[in-house]
């Protein structure tokens, strides 16, 4: 991965809301083939131009394998994952002991992690690892479908996915759709959850854990969602799998204190303080055998 910007990145406009700039309609082509925007072709930066890249920047890797961070603002790093948004250039390097096996049969390391945790938790984060290991991607990319992929969008069509598949896989593992509800839309769950008491802004003190979510929200009533799968002893750091990150369910860790767009966190269970007792440790990057599929997601 070139983490240096070579070539002519680093000379490419920086591209903000409210400009009108020649590259923004190339900017508009490359989010359009990744299924990110469905808007007009002007070169015109509004703010809805704004909310598709933000969400292509929470939903995709920087040259430094790390999370773009999701301020709108085109720049070298996003220019870069534009040119970059799928396969090899966009892998997590995160390849930890596997919780489940590519059957979806429970490891010991899962009992270690998430053995405290209540037994529907766990049935979730079963299912959310099973789902990564198939594993899932879209065909062809930009499709928002799949032979994987349409299972979460049964029904509803070919949009961005994030929150049908961890709809899907709590129906799966649980038997029932979140809260008795099928969702489709991060901002409509991000409500549910706000009235309903389960939902916690991102300053409001709560510390998540694995099985909770992460909703992050940007204009036009656009957002991405994706579930925690482990937590560091800080909560400073999150390991996450989500679905549509670059264009499959994907891996990877994040930092809340630098996603500018993280609205806060979803408790599906509402199973209370005796669900603190879980192993806060970051998942292990250095063993290179246990998940050897993954480190192409």
């Amino acid at each position: 991965m070139d983490t240096t910007l070579a070539g002519t990145f680093k000379n490419y406009p920086v591209l903000l809301l409210g400009q009108k700039h020649p590259q923004v309609p190339a900017v508009k082509a490359m989010l359009r083939s990744q299924g990110a925007w469905t808007g007009t072709d002007s070169e015109d930066f509004g703010p809805v131009l704004k909310a598709a890249v933000q969400y292509f920047q929470s939903t995709h890797l920087g040259p430094d394998g790390n999370y773009l961070k999701g301020d709108g603002e085109v720049r070298a790093g996003t220019w870069w994952a534009l040119y970059n948004p799928t396969g090899d250039a966009q892998k997590s390097n995160l390849t930890p002991v596997a919780p489940v096996n590519n059957r979806g049969n429970l490891a010991a390391e899962f009992k270690r992690r998430y053995g405290k945790l209540s037994p529907a938790r766990q049935n979730f984060l079963k299912e959310v690892w099973t789902q990564y290991l198939l594993p899932v991607k879209e065909i062809p990319d930009g499709s928002n479908g799949g032979p994987e992929v349409d299972k979460y969008t049964t029904g509803i069509g070919r949009l961005p996915w994030c929150a049908m598949f961890l709809s899907w896989c709590f129906k799966t593992a649980i038997g029932e759709w979140p809260h008795k509800q099928r969702r489709s839309g991060v901002q409509d769950w991000w409500r549910a959850a706000l009235n309903g008491g389960y939902g916690y802004k991102v300053n409001s003190g709560y510390k998540p854990k694995p099985g909770d979510l992460m909703a992050f929200l940007f204009a036009g009533g656009k957002g991405h969602i994706t579930c925690i799968v482990a937590s560091d002893g800080s909560f400073a750091k999150l390991n996450t799998v989500g679905g549509n990150e670059s264009n499959r369910v994907k891996l990877g860790l994040r930092t809340p204190a630098k996603e500018p767009t993280l609205a806060g966190f979803i408790n599906l269970f509402n199973d209370g303080s005796e669900d603190t007792d879980f192993v806060k440790e970051l998942l292990d990057a250095q063993d290179e055998t246990s998940l050897d599929s993954a480190g192409t997601r």
